[in-house]
């Protein structure tokens, strides 16, 4: 199985930002959706509201949350902290009969956004998973490189900016549809 994981942030510095939204979509090995979980956040600490204000200012970041829907979604529905998601996210794991330190943390660009965050700001959460991650961001630079006819014909599916919402259930939606296309064309040869 794999675990399937994406942040909202106010920006991209996991030491100085902090998490709006969390999402898991847990799949079997075929990327065929298993259960999937969603948290916002929000916490009543001055850093926690400094960092929105800042976020919502910022030429990229305001926009796109203001666009998904997440800025409204916040102000009118308010989140969990950092600690309640951190260990409602173990205890959702553990529901769905994932073992500690067996499922590596899979997505896009996983390793410069999401595991830092994780790292940071859901330290339950990170310690349960596997210390490995399934990045497809390098998967498609692979492909790109290496089989770039190939990438060309996954373009419309592993480039497809229309269903990245930056809501993390899209988002995870959207980056196990590119999985299935590298399973689909040349993960899986044969029987």
């Amino acid at each position: 199985m794999l675990l399937f994981v994406d942040m909202e942030t106010t920006g991209l510095n996991a030491n100085t930002e902090v998490p709006l939204e969390v999402g898991l979509c847990l799949t079997d090995d075929e990327g065929n959706l298993v259960s999937e979980k969603k948290w916002r956040l929000l916490e009543d600490k001055r850093h926690f509201h400094n960092c929105i204000a800042a976020a919502k200012q910022h030429e990229i970041v305001g926009p796109m949350h203001e666009k998904s829907g997440l800025w409204d979604d916040i102000a009118h529905f308010g989140g969990l902290s950092r600690w309640e998601v951190d260990v409602k996210m173990v205890e959702w794991m553990t529901d769905q009969g994932i073992p500690e330190g067996e499922i590596p943390m899979t997505g896009n660009s996983i390793g410069s956004l999401d595991r830092p965050f994780a790292l940071v700001h859901f330290p339950k959460f990170n310690e349960y998973l596997s210390y490995r991650n399934v990045d497809l961001s390098s998967v498609k630079e692979l492909c790109k490189r290496l089989n770039p006819e190939l990438y060309e014909q996954l373009r419309p599916i592993v480039e497809n900016k229309e269903s990245a919402t930056h809501r993390v259930l899209d988002d995870n939606h959207a980056c196990i549809q590119e999985y299935k296309a590298y399973i689909d064309n040349f993960l899986i040869v044969g029987d």
